[in-house]
């Protein structure tokens, strides 16, 4: 009993911190800076057959008020087998954009792609962008005129605007998470749908030099190198901008995502990331246990009290998400979620205790040849 208690407690804390981190050391204004460098910024997007998914990208890079601060797009092929070439390289034809293609031959994965790229560019930092993200018109502009950049690597926020309802949600706490933690310098996750990182950094601490085997987690390998080897680590604050992206429409790549990035953990040596993802997890796993004993005895008393305190919980960190994100339509989904989200946890540790390998872009994430 004692146990579960203090397990509730870590739980409450750790949501607690980041809703403070997040709004509270965000919650600011954003002077614009009276000098910047222009052109200082390559635009990495790898994309691997992406026909349906990356119109809103290109749509978002057209928009764009002011694209001074980049010099040049980088569109890395992955060999792709659909029409997603076709369809940039018109764009491209089309559109007065500083923009390329370059194709992958003989090595093939996102981390690849990343590293190649990187190379390449011949800019102080270096943006990736997931080939399914979409932003608003002013996105480069308040990056230009706010976000001085410096050495190190900066986390942007990012959350879904379609997909699976329970995965939107998902992504608004994830985002709380990820950047409140940063905002008090524990930075425990960062999404790879947005990232920003000095050149000059990223080819000195080589964050995919001995995981090229693993296909996935681009993100986590880049956070953890920089902070192996003391590099800053930035949030950038939710209040200025942020990134979405597109969710999974379906339940089975939903768990094949959940699939994907908890098979990447084993690699990644974020010790406190593992340790607050233990925590989230068994502070679920017993409320679900919980939830099932109150179904047969409706008066046991701190299976109630234990299960309330973490609806609440819940409930006020996926309020403060949606209310800030402006999407607080999806809350009516929350006491569902509450149900059946620790269930999709359980289900997902099973495939994992059973061995079922996760496949992302028709590739086996784990033991892939480089």
């Amino acid at each position: 009993m004692v146990f579960l208690f203090l397990l509730l407690l870590i739980y409450l804390l750790f949501f607690a911190f980041s809703i403070l981190g997040f709004f509270k050391l965000n919650n600011k204004t954003f002077p614009s800076l009276d000098s910047y460098i222009v052109s200082n910024l390559t635009v990495i997007i790898p994309f691997r057959n992406e026909e349906s998914r990356i119109f809103g990208l290109l749509e978002s890079i057209q928009k764009q008020t002011d694209l001074e601060i980049v010099k040049e797009f980088l569109f890395i092929d992955d060999h792709s087998n659909d029409n997603s070439v076709t369809i940039i390289s018109s764009w491209i034809d089309k559109n007065k954009i500083n923009a390329r293609i370059i194709y992958l031959k003989r090595k093939y994965g996102k981390k690849h792609a990343i590293s190649i790229a990187t190379k390449m560019a011949n800019t102080s930092h270096i943006m990736t962008l997931d080939a399914d993200v979409n932003f608003k018109e002013n996105f480069f502009s308040n990056i230009k005129k706010n976000i001085f950049l410096e050495r190190g690597l900066y986390i942007f926020p990012v959350v879904e605007n379609n997909g699976l309802i329970f995965s939107q949600i998902e992504s608004h706490v994830l985002s709380i998470i990820s950047i409140g933690m940063l905002n008090l310098k524990i930075p425990i996750l960062a999404n790879g749908a947005c990232l920003v990182y000095s050149k000059e950094d990223f080819l000195a601490v080589e964050p995919f030099k001995n995981n090229y085997n693993i296909s996935s987690g681009d993100d986590l390998f880049i956070l953890q190198f920089f902070k192996k080897n003391n590099i800053p680590i930035k949030a950038v604050s939710p209040f200025l901008l942020n990134v979405c992206t597109a969710g999974p429409e379906k339940i089975k790549p939903f768990f094949h995502r959940s699939l994907r990035w908890a098979g990447k953990m084993h690699s990644v040596e974020l010790p406190l990331t593992k340790f607050f993802g233990a925590v989230i997890l068994l502070t679920n796993f017993f409320s679900t246990l919980m939830f099932f004993r109150l179904l047969v005895n409706p008066n046991l008393g701190y299976e109630s009290l234990y299960i309330s305190v973490k609806f609440f919980l819940d409930l006020m960190v996926v309020f403060l998400a949606l209310k800030h994100y402006k999407n607080l339509k999806l809350l009516i989904y929350i006491f569902p979620m509450f149900l059946f989200y620790p269930i999709g946890l359980l289900i997902n540790c099973s495939l994992i205790i059973f061995g079922i390998s996760p496949y992302w872009k028709g590739r086996k994430v784990i033991n892939i040849s480089g």
